[in-house]
C-alpha cells in the first residue's frame, strides 16, 4: 500500500527540497510568516500596505468586494506554490489575509506552504486555527484529512485511528462539497487503504464522471490490481 502514500503525498508536497532551501533564507522575513507573524509592522510597512490595498481595491471587479480580491491572491499563491516558488506564494497568501482578515482560505494557503516544506504539523495547526473560524470549510477539512492520511502512511499502518480520522474528515467535506474532485481521489484512496474496494470505486467514478483531474494513471493501475471489477 505504500504506493498509495507516495500518490497521496504527491498530490499536496508538490515541492520539497526547493522550499526547505529557501526557509531559512527568509527566517527574518515577515512576509514569510502566516499573518506577517503577528507583529507590529513599521510606519513604512503599514504606508506599504496601505497602497497596496489602494491599488488592488480602485479595480472596478474588486471594489466593494474584499473577498473577491482575497480569492483571487489565494489562486494566484497556489499557481506559485505548484510552481515551486514558495516565497512568492506566500507573500499572496498573506497578501489575501491583509485584503480580506475573515476569509478562511487563506489558512488553507499557510498549510500549503508549511507541507511543502515538510512541516506537516505546522500545516496542521494553519489547517485547525481555519477550522476553528469556520468548521464548513471544505479545503481545510480535505488538507487535514489528507495530514491524518501521510501520518497513517508514515507510521507503517499501525494507527488506524490516524486512518479514521483521516475517513471521518473527508466524510465530512464530502457531505458539504460532493463535487470536490480532490476530496473525491482521497476518499477512493482512503477507503482502498481501508481494504474497502466497493467505496473506493464509488469515489473514483465520481471523480473520474466529473473529470478525473487528479487521477493518475499510477493510481488507476494499482485500484485496478487490487480491487478487480
Amino acid at each position: 500500500m505504500h504506493i498509495i502514500n507516495r500518490i497521496v503525498t504527491l498530490s499536496l508536497l508538490f515541492f520539497t527540497t526547493a522550499s526547505c532551501a529557501q526557509e531559512n533564507k527568509n527566517a527574518e522575513d515577515i512576509r514569510m510568516l502566516p499573518k506577517y507573524g503577528g507583529v507590529q509592522k513599521s510606519k513604512e510597512q503599514l504606508a506599504a500596505d496601505k497602497d497596496f490595498l489602494d491599488e488592488i481595491l480602485s479595480e472596478d471587479k474588486y471594489r466593494d468586494n474584499k473577498r473577491l480580491a482575497s480569492d483571487e491572491l489565494i489562486k494566484i499563491g497556489f499557481d506559485y506554490l505548484y510552481k515551486g516558488d514558495v516565497k512568492t506564494a506566500m507573500y499572496r497568501f498573506n497578501q489575501a489575509y491583509l485584503v480580506d482578515s475573515t476569509n478562511t482560505d487563506i489558512y488553507w494557503g499557510f498549510g500549503g506552504v508549511y507541507m511543502t516544506q515538510s512541516m506537516p504539523d505546522k500545516a496542521k495547526e494553519q489547517y485547525e486555527i481555519g477550522l476553528r473560524e469556520n468548521p464548513q470549510n471544505t479545503h481545510l477539512l480535505t488538507d487535514l484529512a489528507t495530514y491524518y492520511m501521510i501520518k497513517f502512511q508514515q507510521g507503517e499502518n499501525s494507527n488506524t485511528k490516524e486512518l479514521d480520522q483521516a475517513l471521518s474528515l473527508f466524510e465530512k467535506s464530502y457531505g458539504i462539497d460532493d463535487k470536490d474532485q480532490n476530496t473525491l481521489i482521497k476518499l477512493s484512496m482512503t477507503h482502498l487503504l481501508n481494504n474497502n474496494c466497493k467505496a473506493a470505486w464509488k469515489y473514483y467514478r465520481e471523480c473520474q464522471a466529473l473529470g478525473g483531474l487528479p487521477i493518475t494513471k499510477e493510481y488507476t493501475a494499482h485500484l485496478q490490481t487490487v480491487c478487480k471489477e
